[in-house]
């Protein structure tokens, strides 16, 4: 049976953009606001203890000295003296870390120590391990904030032993149909898919080479890099080749497994051209995207709105749909291929674009 939550999910996801991480730390700030228990038993297992406390405050997007740094959940706890201890914890479940995100953070908590001589802690937890022990500002002032690091999977440890609670089970549940929990154990269906994975890689390989590698090199410039495709199928969820044309105004063509899908039990093949936020000429390229796509209705734009948002189009179906043919690999390269000439189109319909190759 499907969580409570999952079903709630389904209504707030996007054709663009799944709102899976601010769901999650809406979730997880609810839990600490309103079951101290439950807050008291993650942070030990953080290491930070606080006695006495009299008061806790939990809030999400909490926003620093008015600027567009917003650490996902703040907590701040008080004792009996009004001695303060401030947390920011900041999640990652497909996303990588913002541009100094982090520094960011940590710089306003050193100040705040400073200031008013609290303890602060940074806490960052992530779906798979992304190591920043070694960044600069962490290894050189560790003694002003101290520094967290956890995984999905130790947070859905640490609320196991609280599921008698049916909001706390309810979000179990949601966190085992997201993959948060990271089961620790092999299944048989496991072992098969990994006896298997050499053999499905070189056909999602073989699917995107021949003349579709070749198409994807001569309009972007950029050629195929395996390294790159694979990081971001462990990192996001997708497996794609992307090619920079300028600052992240990108191409990018593969396969997407998680998010919105339109068959929940297939991945989506798909091309996408996309920016980053704050691009120096985004403005020009949303322009671009919402001309395009108002005529081309088989491409769909997604963040044109928000300047905070990776904005573009994609061109997206389900693998289900390639698999009416005798040969899939071949219905598969002529859908990348016909798509692919409509990045073409696109690019010479707008060639004030800052491509790579005008």
């Amino acid at each position: 049976m499907e969580s409570l939550f999952t079903k709630l999910f389904r209504y707030r996801e996007r054709e663009n953009r799944s709102p899976e991480e601010d769901f999650m730390t809406e979730l997880i700030a609810y839990m600490f606001q309103n079951h101290r228990s439950i807050l008291m038993s993650f942070l030990e297992e953080c290491g930070i203890t606080q006695a006495g406390v009299e008061s806790v405050t939990v809030s999400t997007q909490y926003v620093l000295n008015n600027s567009e740094s917003r650490p996902d959940i703040a907590i701040k706890l008080t004792d009996g003296s009004g001695k303060q201890l401030i947390i920011f914890v900041e999640n990652k479940i497909h996303a990588a870390e913002g541009p100094n995100q982090l520094q960011r953070y940590f710089s306003y908590l050193s100040e705040k120590r400073q200031d008013n001589m609290c303890s602060c802690y940074l806490i960052y937890i992530t779906k798979n391990y992304d190591s920043k022990e070694n960044l600069d500002f962490l290894s050189k002032n560790r003694n002003e904030v101290s520094f967290i690091q956890l995984r999905w999977w130790q947070v859905f440890q640490i609320l196991k032993p609280h599921e008698d609670i049916e909001m706390i089970e309810e979000i179990l549940k949601f966190m085992k149909e997201r993959g948060l929990s990271m089961s620790r154990n092999f299944t048989s269906y496991d072992i098969s898919t990994l006896m298997n994975m050499n053999r499905v890689r070189e056909m999602v390989q073989e699917s995107l080479s021949g003349k579709v590698e070749e198409m994807f090199n001569k309009i972007s410039g950029i050629k195929y890099s395996m390294p790159s495709a694979e990081s971001q199928l462990r990192a996001t969820g997708r497996y794609i080749y992307m090619g920079n044309q300028d600052d992240w105004f990108w191409i990018g063509i593969g396969y997407w497994f998680e998010g919105k899908v339109i068959d929940a039990e297939y991945p989506d093949i798909g091309v996408v051209v996309g920016v980053k936020p704050y691009h120096s000429q985004r403005k020009l390229i949303v322009n671009a995207v919402s001309e395009y796509t108002a005529t081309n209705t088989i491409w769909k734009s997604f963040g044109l709105a928000n300047e905070d948002e990776w904005a573009g189009m994609w061109k997206k179906v389900s693998l289900k749909q390639m698999l009416s043919n005798e040969d899939h690999i071949s219905s598969i390269q002529q859908w990348y291929i016909n798509s692919l000439n409509d990045v073409i189109t696109f690019k010479e319909t707008y060639p004030n674009l800052p491509w790579k190759i005008k």
